[in-house]
């Protein structure tokens, strides 16, 4: 059976004005007093309900104790659902005693009907209340007409002598405690297949006009609400119905009303009713809103698709003021919204979670034109941040996160930067509980610029990131819980997850080593390995002249790679290992790379080792520790043009011999750059001339001829 507390809205939708600043200091109010009595063992569960239920109704019946304390202006659906939860096993006494506390319906003096649109009736509770009731009327045509008409809602249903009728129903009377109105499930919609109630909505006598037509609109749109769907999620009522009426309404006072008492607890679940914050689900319209926005037309419609998605064919009953079904309430209204963002968007609901965390903080005086659009007017609706540091308090190494996220909240960290100048980076590394997901951001504010976004993926429960700290009024660090599994409201574990942050400015690296420490000149292609800490993403690495530095890797933050070729004529000798964070000083290591001078090459032989007089040729040799640019010589009356090492053991002599060379052996001389140099002993003979054509010459030319005929002959083929 699904009995969902949620339901228990006969006390239902309450909606109260928070005459209590969020901010203002707490003090024992009757409902903390009433759960101190049960968690002391005086009162039992079910008459903690009891008490709750009078809270609502009957306050006259609850100990003069508890009746002295203020009310503390709790939002009464709260109460409601408390009520509901500890009294959902009660026995049929309770029951009774239950339905004593909440009453009849109340008594009247009379009723105005709508006379064209949707059926409405408006009951009022004394004559002097005829001309509020003819306002309240007015206000509820105007909003049928806007969520059924143009939205496209399934109008709210009414009872009339417990049988269906197309007609909203509501009452102008007194409501407890200053409350603006509720509305109230009343019994199952037999017209329809799906869970939807009766319902009918009351509106306190007492009002005031600058309040009234959002509070008629707001009461509307929960009639709405139980006719689409009404065992859904309580979260759900609450965060689309304020995003709706802000969509509706220009200037609507009750979203800024709200706002901040969402936004004092980022790190609270999304989809949260949270007693010690008790208007904290009305100002999740936020995320709704956010969800309009992002994946929506910023019309609500997407409100409407939602719900309307989300009903299942069954029956609800209401009894003794809470509602219950048989049918569980699957789909939820937040596995619709999984299967939209999967289906309609190619994306998540821990993605959207993720962006939320930014767009929520963007807002206010923290606005950047990119996000919300009436973000910039919500300045006072700006996230409560965990800590606030002044840059010169840095660094803070491994400070524990005062409020740790729970499930789909944000705990935000800000370091105010807008003192500093210079090219300074902020180092930020965080460790985080491994038994939940973590998204990670560092967002860079500078209104009104466009706030720059940096995400850092977490790998077994440590992120690190450098960021820019400069040209920045303040950097925020976001870490917000993604929980253990895909985000389900139905299942979520609400516990939060710990988190630790180190946060330290970055000006230059400290060098410590680099492996190897030395190379030889005109090696290429040589990787090292380089520890400087701390490295940014785009650090440089610099060895000095003769020594080129290609693809630079950073592994982490202590770590980076490089692939050098040290240059054939490179000056022997020790050079500085110097590493650059963009727009900082260079870190150095003096003297901690070292150019070792090339050593002698073993030459083994050459090819050909003829030559006549007066001859050009390509010699080849071959050898070891041959190295680019190095030269050679072959004695008088040769000279060798060029060598071409084309690796360690081979290379190409381009050599020309004088006509009048002098006949004999020669000696080959190698020099490999740094002077380290190596001798053939009689490499090469230089023939002798022969009237001027040697016998070698002759038979080469005779042969190039040979060709070019052969040639001539298949060309004329």
């Amino acid at each position: 059976m699904t009995r969902l507390s949620f339901l228990s809205m006969m006390a239902l939708m309450m909606y109260v004005y928070p005459f209590t600043a969020a901010s203002e200091p707490a003090r024992m109010s009757r409902l903390e007093a009433i759960d101190a009595l049960r968690d002391s063992g005086q009162i039992d569960e079910e008459t903690r309900g009891l008490y709750l239920l009078s809270l609502l109704h009957a306050p006259e019946l609850l100990p003069p104790a508890i009746r002295q304390l203020p009310m503390s202006a709790p939002c009464l659906t709260t109460v409601a659902l408390e009520a509901a939860r500890s009294l959902a096993t009660a026995g049929p006494r309770v029951r009774d005693d239950a339905r004593r506390i909440l009453g009849p319906p109340p008594v009247t003096a009379g009723s105005i009907d709508s006379t064209d649109g949707y059926p409405i009736r408006v009951y009022y509770q004394t004559e002097d209340d005829l001309e509020m009731a003819e306002t309240v009327l007015d206000y509820a045509e105007q909003s049928l007409a806007a969520q059924v008409d143009l939205l496209g809602w399934t109008p709210p249903v009414g009872e009339e002598e417990g049988e269906p009728v197309p007609r909203l129903d509501v009452y102008v009377v007194d409501v407890p405690y200053d409350a603006s109105g509720y509305c109230e499930p009343l019994a199952n919609n037999g017209l329809t297949s799906w869970t939807d109630a009766l319902v009918r909505c009351h509106i306190n006598r007492e009002n005031e006009e600058e309040y009234l037509f959002e509070t008629v609109q707001h009461e509307i749109h929960h009639a709405i609400q139980f006719s689409e769907d009404a065992i859904e999620f309580p979260t759900a009522f609450e965060m689309f119905g304020v995003h709706t009426m802000n969509v509706l309404i220009e200037d609507n006072w009750e979203f800024m009303l709200f706002l901040p008492y969402f936004q004092t607890n980022p790190d609270f679940p999304v989809f949260w009713m949270s007693r010690t914050n008790p208007y904290y689900h009305f100002g999740s319209g936020l995320f709704a809103q956010f969800l309009d926005e992002r994946y929506g037309a910023s019309d609500a419609r997407l409100a409407v698709q939602l719900w309307q998605e989300a009903r299942q064919d069954g029956d609800i009953r209401v009894v003794d003021w809470y509602v219950e079904s048989d049918t569980p309430n699957d789909p939820d209204i937040f596995d619709v919204l999984v299967r939209v963002l999967r289906d309609e968007h190619e994306t998540t609901l821990e993605a959207a979670v993720t962006e939320f965390a930014e767009w929520r903080l963007l807002l206010g005086s923290f606005d950047d034109g990119n996000h919300f659009r009436q973000g910039a007017s919500w300045v006072g609706g700006e996230p409560t941040m965990d800590v606030v540091l002044d840059a010169g308090e840095l660094p803070v190494t491994e400070e524990p996160v005062g409020s740790p996220p729970m499930p789909t909240g944000t705990s935000y960290v800000r370091v105010l930067t807008d003192a500093l100048e210079g090219p300074e980076r902020l180092r930020v590394a965080v460790d985080l509980a491994t038994d939940t997901r973590w998204a990670v951001q560092v967002v860079g504010i500078h209104p009104p610029d466009e706030a720059t976004i940096t995400s850092v993926e977490p790998v077994d429960g440590h992120a690190e990131a450098v960021v820019p700290a400069a040209g920045f009024d303040s950097l925020v660090l976001a870490l917000t819980n993604l929980g253990t599994g895909d985000i389900d409201p139905a299942s979520l574990d609400y516990r939060p997850a710990d988190a630790t942050y180190t946060l330290e400015l970055l000006r230059q690296p400290t060098v410590t080593a680099i492996e190897p420490a030395a190379a030889t000149a005109g090696i290429s292609g040589l990787e090292v390995t380089v520890t400087a800490e701390p490295l940014d993403p785009d650090a440089t690495l610099d060895l000095g002249p003769g020594i080129s530095v290609g693809r630079v890797n950073v592994l982490d933050l202590r770590t980076l790679t490089a692939i050098i070729d040290i240059a054939p004529d490179a000056e022997p000798g020790a050079r500085d290992v110097s590493v650059t964070n963009p727009g900082g000083d260079p870190g150095v290591l003096a003297g901690g790379f070292e150019v070792l001078a090339a050593p002698a090459p073993v030459l083994d032989s050459l090819d050909p080792s003829e030559l006549d007089a007066g001859e050009t040729g390509v010699l080849t040799l071959v050898g070891s520790g041959l190295l680019r640019g190095a030269t050679a010589t072959l004695g008088e009356g040769i000279e060798v043009t060029s060598v071409d090492v084309v690796d360690g053991e081979r290379a190409y002599l381009n050599v020309e011999v004088a006509g009048d060379a002098a006949p004999g052996s020669r000696d080959l001389v190698v020099t490999n750059p740094g002077g380290a140099a190596a001798t053939l002993e009689e490499a090469l003979t230089v023939l002798g001339d022969d009237g001027g054509c040697s016998c070698r010459a002759a038979g080469r030319r005779r042969a190039a001829a040979g060709t070019i005929e052969l040639l001539d002959v298949l060309g004329a083929l």
